[in-house]
Order: structure tokens, then C-alpha cells, then sequence
């Protein structure tokens, strides 16, 4: 019985994500699932759920369904999409962690939560953080406060790109990389480069595709330096 109402509860919470996701755009399929477990954690019913199952599908079947979101992407897309715009989504990535590494030394943030958000910003958001959390053992707080950064930065992005766009000129193709590279969640891309143009609409979201490929060897990177600083520990000890 404990095993059916974990699986049941799952089965409604995923079908609940995706109609939230569908009925509100801006707010994500993504986001949506992680809000509404963040409730079912704080609430008596999380106490009856089968801890074994539960833990089976944040380990495994969540890890692996965000590493192949990196590999939706098909070369026709990477063709279309070109090697300038690589170029750009690269420097996008760089410059975001690069940014969050330094806030992190000046504004002494966090090192997990500016993890988080230097991640979600320069990837895919929610999905991004979702996958990351556990690898770098990011607590509840942790993660609750960057995906809440990334859906405020979301709807920003919403308001702020047209006037953006508008104030420099762009052209709707110039807005659709603009867009795709800059905006986290996939629904608030297309949400935000349709508000511009139809053009616009269908460049965002292959770009957006383009730069969660970028999922997979971030994810490596983060598992390479945890795993590099757990063995660094025992050294530490030693030497004291």
C-alpha cells in the first residue's frame, strides 16, 4: 500500500507539473515540479512515502533524464543554429560562472547557492539546478533560493528584453539569439521571444536547445572538482 501511494503520488504530482507548466508558460514544466514537491516535502504526506522509491527517482531516473535533455539536440539543429551562435552561447556560459565564481569571493555568498545560481543562470535554469543540487549536496534552502532567482530573473526577462531589444535596434533574428541565449526556462524563451516576432519565436527556442547541451560537460566539470577536493580532505588531515 506504501509503495502504491508513493508511485501514485509521483504519477499526480509529474501530470499536475505539466498541466501548471502548459496553463503558465513563464513559470515552466521544470519549475512547476519543483515547487510542488518543495510543498509535498513540508507536509505529512512526504513522512508516508516510500523512501526507497522516492530515492530511486531523484538518483536515477531524474539524473538521467536531465542528462539526456543534453542530448535532444540533433546536428540539423546545430546546423541551423551555426557556429557564430556557439561562439556567443560559449561566452554566455563562461561569463555567467565566471561572474558567480566572483561574487562568490567578493559578496561572500554561499559557495553551493552561488553554485546553483551561476549554473542555472548560464544554462537551463530549473533543469540545471535540479541536476546539480545533489552532485555539489546543495541542502533544501539552497536550492529553493536559486530557483526562485531564476524565476524572478525570468519574468524580468520578460519585460526587459523588448525594451532592450528595442532601445539597441535588433533585428528579430539578433532578438531570437538574444533571447535563447540569455533567458533561463524554456517556456519563458518562447514566451519571451514571441512577445517580439514569429521570427524571433522560432530562432529563441533552438537556441535555447543549443545551450543545454551545455548540461553535460558542466555536469562532468562539477562532478571532476568534488571529486578532486574529496580527495584533497584526507591530505588536509594529515598535514594537521
Amino acid at each position: 500500500m506504501k509503495s502504491l501511494t508513493t508511485v501514485l503520488v509521483l504519477a499526480i504530482s509529474t501530470w499536475l507539473a505539466l498541466q501548471i507548466g502548459t496553463a503558465f508558460p513563464l513559470l515552466g514544466n521544470s519549475i512547476a515540479a519543483i515547487i510542488i514537491g518543495a510543498i509535498i516535502r513540508h507536509t505529512p504526506l512526504f513522512t508516508y512515502l516510500d523512501k526507497k522509491i522516492t530515492g530511486f527517482v531523484s538518483k536515477y531516473i531524474l539524473k538521467t533524464g536531465i542528462v539526456l535533455l543534453g542530448f535532444t539536440l540533433s546536428l540539423r539543429i546545430l546546423g541551423d543554429v551555426g557556429g557564430q551562435v556557439l561562439i556567443i552561447l560559449t561566452a554566455v556560459v563562461i561569463t555567467a560562472l565566471s561572474i558567480s565564481h566572483l561574487a562568490n569571493k567578493i559578496f561572500k555568498i554561499e559557495p553551493k547557492l552561488s553554485a546553483l545560481i551561476g549554473i542555472g543562470t548560464s544554462i537551463c535554469g530549473g533543469s540545471a539546478i535540479s541536476a546539480t543540487a545533489p552532485i555539489i549536496e546543495a541542502d533544501d534552502n539552497e536550492m529553493a533560493v536559486s530557483i526562485t532567482t531564476m524565476l524572478i530573473y525570468s519574468m524580468v526577462a520578460l519585460f526587459a528584453l523588448p525594451v532592450i531589444g528595442e532601445a539597441l535596434g535588433f533585428t528579430d533574428q539578433m532578438y531570437g539569439i538574444l533571447a535563447g541565449a540569455s533567458v533561463n526556462d524554456t517556456a519563458s524563451v518562447v514566451a519571451t521571444s514571441f512577445e517580439w516576432s514569429d521570427e524571433a519565436g522560432a530562432i529563441a527556442p533552438v537556441t535555447k536547445l543549443t545551450r543545454t547541451l551545455f548540461l553535460v560537460p558542466v555536469t562532468i566539470g562539477v562532478i571532476a572538482v568534488r571529486i578532486k577536493k574529496k580527495q584533497r580532505l584526507p591530505m588536509t588531515h594529515q598535514s594537521n
